[in-house]
């Protein structure tokens, strides 16, 4: 499996400051860090928060046998609660219903697998024929994005009552959907280069099918990685240590001081709350939420 994302779960607010750029809509500086750390884990992303304020990411756990684990993780009432699928795995998406997407693999052979967590009960899925399925969000309506690796590329994916179709940004070399909102708009990435190397460029895929390059100026390229029901895409800058917000057609970067780097993941549907992973000065993952008003 070509791309993994690794994570953990225990909130403390870290005096780490923030600093923004470009015009914005709203004052971005009035955001708050909460920093997020599963305990006992090496490493923490957040990858994903519903309405109600539950988060799901993935940490990597101290492993007898294997040195470490990748494990997915819920956040819910203050609460950690590790995801037990498979010999690794990771969370990547929740929806309102509490509903939680990502991957799974087994360590016979380490093939990655889609999967869908609904009250405790798990259902795979793969991408009929493909490689490996990675799934990246679930909206509202149970709507499914990720994506898939076949021979020497990757494709995007929805998964929409049961149907399984594949999203690819036109002529490019490879594509993978990130996002999803309640409206069926889409974001990811895309490169032109066949053995995967950037630049990368951000996409967005209306609900109508019609897809729009999303490039922070100034940057080589770009990765669009969650979009809510107000249309904001969050993502990262190729070649800059921090991400950028898009909201009304502005883009604005931050970074997070004394940190290495930051990388956004997904903004909640009233874009109250950003979450995503950042790298201290001493080379130590952490997962983030930003947030315009207090966590629940």
């Amino acid at each position: 499996m070509r791309n993994r994302i690794l994570l953990s779960a225990a909130a403390s607010v870290f005096a780490f400051s923030l600093s923004w750029s470009a015009a914005g809509s709203s004052d971005l500086t009035s955001w708050t860090f909460t920093s997020i750390d599963v305990p006992g884990a090496d490493l923490t992303v957040a990858r994903d928060m519903n309405p109600a304020g539950q988060i799901v990411g993935a940490c990597t756990m101290p492993d007898a046998n294997r040195g470490f684990v990748d494990r997915g993780f819920l956040l819910s009432n203050g609460v950690f609660t590790l995801i037990e699928i498979g010999d690794g795995n990771d969370a990547r998406g929740i929806n309102p219903e509490g509903e939680i997407v990502g991957w799974f693999a087994s360590a016979d052979d380490w093939i990655s697998h889609g999967y869908l967590w609904r009250e405790g009960n798990v259902t795979q899925f793969d991408y009929p024929d493909a490689d490996y399925t990675i799934a990246e969000d679930i909206n509202a309506a149970g709507d499914v994005v990720g994506f898939y690796g076949l021979g020497d590329t990757e494709h995007g994916f929805l998964l929409r009552q049961g149907v399984l179709s594949t999203i690819d940004y036109p002529g490019a070399a490879f594509t993978n959907a990130r996002g999803i909102n309640e409206e069926g708009d889409i974001v990811g990435l895309y490169g032109n280069n066949a053995d995967f190397s950037g630049p990368h460029h951000g996409f967005l895929r209306s609900r109508h099918g019609t897809f729009t390059t999303i490039n922070v100026p100034g940057s080589p390229g770009s990765n669009a990685n969650g979009i809510n029901t107000r249309g904001q895409i969050v993502g990262t800058c190729r070649g800059f240590p921090f991400g950028f917000l898009l909201s009304q057609g502005k883009y604005t970067t931050f970074q997070i001081g004394g940190a290495i780097g930051a990388a956004p993941i997904k903004i909640t549907p009233d874009g109250q709350h950003i979450v995503g992973a950042y790298r201290d000065d001493q080379g130590s993952t952490h997962g983030f939420v930003l947030s315009r008003k207090p966590l629940k």
